[in-house]
């Protein structure tokens, strides 16, 4: 069974960058595909993957005991965007690493990690896949992969969204709308009354 961890990369005061567990995560969107918006949640890709084919463990890690060390991986694959000095690109980097064995018993690594911007509003999502060796912890990349998405200002503020915060006032400005046309509708049409 495959091990998964959640992380986090988080900055000190110093600028230096430590990785994290990450111990709030959960399962929870991805054994519910209904919570889960894979445009925004990318490292959910691997984790649905596993999911359907039933080798998502029960629980994440807490811990990286028994992974490598994943930040000198993510830096040695050469994938990383280079930091142009506007934009805090080590913000918000969070992802997954999945650790699993293949038939021969080598290790196989798989780490999805989501980028801080790299420009204004566009951020990388980084796709790694390492194979070990299983007689020593050298990992080699064999394939890498990045992802670009965008995130601007109004995120999940979508058509339900938005439907609730246009209906809702459009009706109660309709019905004030309609009641003062009645009204003067009634004052213009109002006829003198005949005195019997």
């Amino acid at each position: 069974m495959p091990a998964v961890v959640f992380f986090q990369i988080n900055t000190d005061d110093t600028g230096k960058h430590s990785l994290t567990s990450d111990s709030s995560e959960t399962f929870s969107r991805t054994n519910n595909p209904t919570n889960s918006d894979d445009y925004y949640d990318l490292k959910e890709r691997i984790l649905k993957n596993l999911a359907n084919r039933n080798l998502l463990p029960a629980e994440p890690a807490k811990t990286f005991d028994g992974f490598p060390d994943l930040d000198t991986l993510i830096h040695q694959s050469g994938m990383l965007d280079p930091w142009d000095g506007k934009y805090d690109s080590w913000s918000k980097r969070s992802g997954v690493a999945v650790q699993a064995l293949d038939k021969s018993g080598s290790p196989f690594l798989f780490i999805g990690l989501r980028g801080g911007q790299i420009s204004n509003d566009h951020c990388p999502f980084y796709e790694i896949l390492l194979r070990g060796n299983k007689d020593s912890s050298e990992f080699n990349l064999i394939r890498s992969q990045v992802f670009y998405f965008d995130v601007a200002g109004m995120e999940g503020t979508e058509w339900p969204v938005i439907w609730l915060y246009i209906v809702i006032p459009g009706i109660v400005i309709g019905l004030l709308i309609v009641g003062i046309l009645r009204l003067l509708w009634n004052c213009i049409n109002k006829r003198p009354s005949t005195a019997s």
